[in-house]
C-alpha cells in the first residue's frame, strides 16, 4: 500500500486516465477528494470496516 500525505490542490494520477484531487481538508478529520475517471471505471466508497466483513483485500 502506498500512503501519502497530500494536501487541498494536489493530485494523484493513476494510469493515463484517473486523476484524484483534493478539493477540502477539514479539520473535522474529513477528505472531499475529486475523481476524474472514464465512465467505463466503476467507482464505490467502502465504509470504514465494511472490507473485513465483505473480504476486500485493498
Amino acid at each position: 500500500m502506498l500512503t501519502l500525505k497530500l494536501k487541498a490542490g494536489d493530485s494523484l494520477q493513476i494510469g493515463d486516465s484517473i486523476r484524484l484531487t483534493v478539493k477540502e481538508d477539514s479539520t473535522k478529520g474529513r477528505l472531499t477528494v475529486g475523481i476524474d475517471a472514464p465512465r467505463e471505471i466503476n467507482i464505490a466508497r467502502i465504509p470504514i470496516g465494511a472490507k473485513a466483513k465483505a473480504g476486500h483485500n485493498i
